[in-house]
C-alpha cells in the first residue's frame, strides 16, 4: 500500500518539479501539471541539443499549467536517463586500523569506496572520470565483517562491504541547470528519481517491487526488495522504440508516427488497424522485454518481488503491460507469478491518473 503525502503541511509555498525528458518537458506544482512536446526525438544528442529549445518548451508547459510567473519555494529539475544516470554499486574496503571507526577514518573509507565505484562506473560506460559529475553518494547498505550496521562511525571491524547509490551525468550538461536558474531567476536543484525512491523506501512509503519508469528514449528500472533499493539501471528502449517501428514500416514522419501510436494507445483505431499495429509492435515488445530481463539477471537477490509497477509516458502503451503479463518468467526468480500494476500520481497523493507525472510526484514528495 502506498501512503505518500503529496505536499508537507510545513510548506507555505509549493515546489516546482521540472522533468526534461527526451521527448517532452513536464512541470508539476500544487494541483497543476502540464507537458510540452519537444520538436524532435533525441533532443539530447550532441548535434541537436539546445538550451533554447528546452527553455522554450518549459515556458509552454508553465503557461499551459497556469504557472507562468509564479514563485516557488524550491525548483527541482530532473533530466533524461540517457544523460543523467544512477547506479547501485557494491564495494569492499579493507581497514588497516583497529578499534572503533572515527569521523576522520569514516571520511577516508567512504572516499576509498567512492573512488572504487567511480572506476567501476567509468569502466562500464567507457567514459573518463573527468568527464562526469557525480552528484550524490548514499550508502544503501553497510556491512562490517558480515554484520549489518546503520553507519560506519563508532563500529569496529576490518572488512567493509558497502552498497552505494550514486547519480551522475556528463559535466557538459550541468550548463542546462545553470541556464534554467538564469531563465527562472531562481536556484534549481538537480534531482535523480533514484534519490526520491531511496527516500520513499527509507520512509517505508513504497513497497517491495520492480518499478519501471518507461520514458521516451529509455526505461529506468528500480528494484526494491526487503526495504532496500537493490538495483538501479536504465535500458535504451522506451515509447519512441514503438514510434520508430511505425516510421520505418509505414514511412511516416516522426509527428505522424507519434500521433498514430497515441491513437492506438487510446483505442481510437479500427479493429483491423489495431490488429495490424499490434503485429508490427511484436518485435518492439520483444526487444524491450529482452533488455528488461537482462537487467534483472543482475538482481543481487535470490528472489524477485512479485509486482511490476509501471509509470512514465511510455507505459501507456498497452503492449508494455501485456508483454510483462504474458511472459513465462523463470520460476526460480519469482516466488509467484508476477503481477503488473500501474502506479499513477493519485496513488501517491496527487490528484491525477496520468502516469507520465508519477516521477515528478515521487520527486516532489521525497526530495
Amino acid at each position: 500500500m502506498f501512503k505518500l503525502p503529496f505536499f508537507s503541511s510545513q510548506q507555505s509555498e509549493p515546489g516546482l518539479g521540472i522533468d526534461v525528458g527526451s521527448t517532452t518537458v513536464k512541470v508539476l506544482s500544487g494541483t497543476s501539471h502540464a507537458a510540452s512536446y519537444l520538436d524532435k526525438y533525441s533532443v539530447f544528442d550532441t548535434d541537436s541539443y539546445t538550451e533554447d529549445l528546452v527553455k522554450r518548451n518549459l515556458d509552454k508547459a508553465l503557461e499551459k499549467a497556469g504557472l507562468k510567473g509564479e514563485e516557488f519555494n524550491r525548483v527541482l529539475l530532473t533530466l533524461p536517463p540517457g544523460i543523467f544516470k544512477a547506479r547501485t554499486v557494491e564495494i569492499t574496503v579493507e581497514r588497516e586500523k583497529q578499534g572503533s571507526i572515527g569521523t576522520k577514518e569514516k571520511k577516508n573509507l567512504m572516499g576509498q569506496a567512492q573512488g572504487k565505484a567511480k572506476e567501476q562506473i567509468c569502466s562500464e560506460l567507457g567514459i573518463l572520470e573527468t568527464d562526469l559529475y557525480f552528484k550524490d553518494w548514499v550508502p544503501a547498505d553497510i556491512r562490517i565483517d558480515g554484520y549489518s550496521v546503520p553507519e560506519l562511525e563508532g563500529y569496529n571491524g576490518r572488512r567493509m562491504e558497502m552498497k552505494l547509490v550514486t547519480s551522475f551525468l556528463l559535466s557538459d550538461f550541468l550548463k542546462l541547470r545553470e541556464a534554467m536558474e538564469e531563465h527562472l531567476d531562481q536556484k534549481v536543484e538537480l534531482v535523480h528519481l533514484a534519490q526520491a525512491i531511496l527516500k520513499a523506501v527509507e520512509r517505508e512509503e513504497i513497497q517491495d517491487g520492480i518499478y519501471l519508469d518507461v520514458g521516451g528514449e529509455s526505461t529506468q528500472l528500480f528494484l526494491v526488495r526487503e526495504r532496500q533499493l537493490k538495483l538501479v539501471r536504465e535500458i535504451k528502449k522506451g515509447g519512441v522504440t514503438f514510434s520508430r517501428i511505425l516510421e520505418e514500416d509505414l514511412g511516416l514522419s516522426e509527428l505522424r508516427a507519434k500521433t498514430l501510436k497515441e491513437r492506438y494507445s487510446q483505442q481510437e483505431l479500427s479493429e483491423g488497424t489495431t490488429r495490424a499495429i499490434r503485429e508490427m509492435f511484436r518485435k518492439g515488445r520483444g526487444y524491450w522485454l529482452k533488455e528488461i530481463k537482462e537487467v534483472l539477471r543482475e538482481r543481487q537477490v535470490k528472489t524477485l518481488p512479485s509486482t511490476f509497477f509501471l509509470f512514465g509516458g511510455g507505459s501507456k502503451l498497452a503492449d508494455v503491460q501485456t508483454v510483462l503479463k504474458r511472459e513465462k518468467w523463470v520460476t526460480s526468480a519469482f516466488l509467484e507469478s508476477p503481477r503488473v500494476k500501474f502506479l499513477p500520481p493519485r496513488a501517491l497523493g496527487f490528484n491525477s491518473l496520468d502516469v507520465q507525472y508519477t516521477p515528478l510526484t515521487l520527486i516532489i514528495n521525497n526530495v
